[in-house]
């Protein structure tokens, strides 16, 4: 018995997970050769008009919040970690605030604030006279606006994993730049900028899928993005055929960014100079230069998302009585379900997955080990359009079996159901938890297992009394960013939820949306309130310089780096 769990149960669980990932591609893909007369003039007008207009404003959308992102998490994380100056120690923290700030709700929030008869051109008309703001106003949704509000919201990624990996570099690396006759800016450009790249384009490629995956702010700004792309074709054109054309294209962008970046990072390997660590003693900045410091980080603080909290304070103080009346209570209980049971489920497969993959496999199962987990670089659009494709034909088979057994079956069961909206958000959040106990496990050496297996305890016994107690913390941690995740992912829950139901994110997106985002005010506060619950425990294990070993920050690379082994070496 014991043998055949070894080489056909753990197999079996990697194999259903590797389905359950990777069925829904498939099916995607061998859908596109289905199409129809009307699906063929569809698609030709879309070549026609819109194809070039979605896919320039969807790469320069994904530069240009990449760079922006690089540019300010690497010189805050430079500046906290390398000097002091005054709120150097409070910055640590308040910079990973905007990270509990979904962009959508952010762009909300300008928008309503900015945009032309908006809350600021209004005060101006009142202030100065009738239509005195509209014309001194500027037109707030365009793309360069678009790629500031993302930046944001994402340059955090860049800070957090930048500054962890400046912590753990050594003093003695910047003291031999200083020897070597350096300055300060020299030092930054020739010796840490090189040691800290394999963060940042880990950091920048996060990023950059977030930004693709992304529709809330493209929708908030009126941008055509493959993402609106693909909810035209679908939602406004009625083919799904199209729709599943230009998601493929937006899947080949991001595998070719993957491609872009194991390219870039090679063979590369980044080592310590010594054996020797020095903590890094930082250099106190004073006049200008500290002001100058301060400054920046607080804009960005401000900005990223005092302001915005601020504003939604105000407007859910000031409409919580209408947020009630539309249903506010019943649409926080559908967020705090569906994201609690797509947290425990996520780390009960990843959990099993990275226990299975632990004996050593053939190529065939590390293959399918890495298939399971390639849905975090899914962007949310595509996976729900495959997951839709994939349920259907589940329906059709179950029905067609139901019947020839003589019983009615639903006709559907699966599709527009809650269980394909929490199936939905464990495909594509299953590599964080499966990255957190892969880390945990790398940390249980084999002679404890020998040890306990000596002393007559079974594989079951190793694994509740040896492996879950030290996995403990990561499968809490990892459970949290899936719980956080889920309750802010907005285009996946769009498409797959129930007709006439809504969650917070859906909420939130239908009311600003029909411009009276100040109704939906309380949801998104909520959503934001539960996002800085992983934002302050982030912020306190880099502080303590245990990030790496909780496994926590370690998550989104270790996604990043099993959906990059589809790359070509």
């Amino acid at each position: 018995m014991k043998t055949f769990w070894q080489h056909y149960g753990l197999r079996g669980i990697i194999l259903f997970c590797a389905v359950l990932v990777g069925m829904p591609l498939v099916m995607m893909i061998g859908s596109v050769v289905a199409t129809s007369p009307q699906d063929d003039e569809v698609w030709a007008h879309i070549l026609a008009h819109a194809l070039g207009d979605y896919m320039v404003t969807t790469l320069a959308l994904a530069a240009g919040v990449g760079s922006l992102s690089a540019v300010m998490g690497v010189a805050c994380a430079w500046l906290v970690s390398m000097y002091r100056f005054w709120g150097s120690s409070f910055f640590k923290v308040a910079l990973l605030l905007p990270m509990a700030m979904p962009a959508y709700i952010v762009a909300f929030v300008y928008t309503d604030m900015l945009d032309h008869g908006g809350r600021v051109a209004t005060w101006l008309n009142d202030s100065t006279g009738a239509d005195a703001g509209a014309e001194v106003w500027f037109d707030v949704r365009t793309l360069p606006m678009a790629i500031l509000v993302m930046a944001l919201t994402l340059y955090p990624y860049v800070f957090a994993l930048v500054r962890a990996s400046l912590v753990e570099q050594s003093f003695c690396v910047w003291q031999a730049g200083r020897t070597l006759g350096c300055g300060a800016w020299r030092n930054f450009w020739l010796v840490g900028l090189p040691l800290l790249r394999p963060a940042l384009v880990v950091a920048v490629v996060i990023v950059i899928m977030e930004t693709l995956n992304d529709f809330g702010v493209v929708s908030a700004f009126s941008l055509p993005t493959l993402t609106s792309g693909i909810y035209h074709a679908w939602l406004n054109m009625n083919s799904l055929s199209v729709a599943v054309r230009l998601a493929l294209l937006l899947l080949v962008l991001v595998l070719l960014i993957l491609l872009v970046e194991r390219w870039a990072r090679g063979n590369r390997r980044y080592h310590a100079p010594s054996g020797s660590h020095r903590q890094m003693v930082a250099e106190h900045l004073k006049g200008a230069r500290a002001v100058v410091s301060f400054c920046f980080c607080a804009s960005l603080v401000v900005f990223g998302f005092v302001l915005p909290f601020v504003v939604l304070l105000w407007l859910a103080a000031h409409n919580q009585h209408q947020a009630f009346a539309e249903g506010f209570v019943g649409y926080g209980l559908n967020s705090l379900a569906l994201s609690g049971s797509a947290a425990m489920g996520a780390v009960a497969l990843g959990f099993m997955l990275a226990w299975a993959a632990r004996p050593p496999s053939g190529w065939l199962f590390r293959s399918l080990m890495r298939l399971a987990s390639i849905g975090y670089a899914i962007p949310g659009a595509v996976l729900a359009i495959a997951l839709l494709l994939w349920l259907s034909a589940v329906d059709k088979a179950q029905n067609a079996g139901l019947s020839w057994l003589g019983w009615q079956g639903a006709h559907f069961l699966w599709v527009g159901s809650w269980a394909a909206l929490v199936y939905g958000y464990v495909v594509r959040f299953l590599a964080l938890p499966y990255g957190a106990v892969d880390s945990a496990l790398s940390r249980v050496t084999p002679s404890m297992e020998h040890a306990a297996r000596t002393l007559g305890a079974s594989a079951w016994n190793v694994m509740r009394r040896i492996h879950l107690p030290m996995m403990r913390p990561s499968l809490m941690t990892a459970g949290l960013l899936v719980f956080v995740d889920s309750m802010k992912e907005l285009p996946l829950t769009l498409l797959l939820r129930p007709f006439d139901s809504d969650t917070l994110s859906t909420w939130v997106w239908h009311y600003a949306r029909d411009e009276a985002f100040a109704v939906s005010a309380p949801g998104a506060l909520l959503i934001v309130c539960v996002g800085l619950l992983p934002v302050v425990w982030l912020s306190s294990m880099i502080s303590g310089s245990t990030a790496k070993k909780s496994g926590w920050l370690t998550n989104k690379q270790t996604a990043l780096r099993d959906t990059n082994a589809y790359a070509p070496a």
